[in-house]
């Protein structure tokens, strides 16, 4: 599968693209909130990118780069 199928057949709901590391990032944003968790809201980010090859430090650089991100694109209190 391409990473063109797999991105047509994820439903990510409200999405927008950004470069991350020179990837082409799908970033979604979601807010789950239950009453059990004292009236608090779960934030989630979910990044999907393309890599033909990958190494341990591509995956830390570009993780520590996606909780950058997360951590100044939240919406509300922290």
């Amino acid at each position: 599968m391409t990473y063109q199928e797999y991105v047509s057949k994820v439903d990510l709901g409200n999405s927008t693209r950004v470069q991350i590391l020179g990837s082409d990032t799908i970033v979604s944003y979601e807010e789950v909130f239950q009453w059990k968790w004292f009236a608090t809201k779960l934030k989630i980010f979910s990044f999907i990118a393309y890599s033909n090859e990958i190494d341990k430090h591509q995956i830390e650089s570009y993780s520590n780069e996606c909780l950058q991100y997360a951590k100044d694109n939240m919406r509300g209190l922290p």
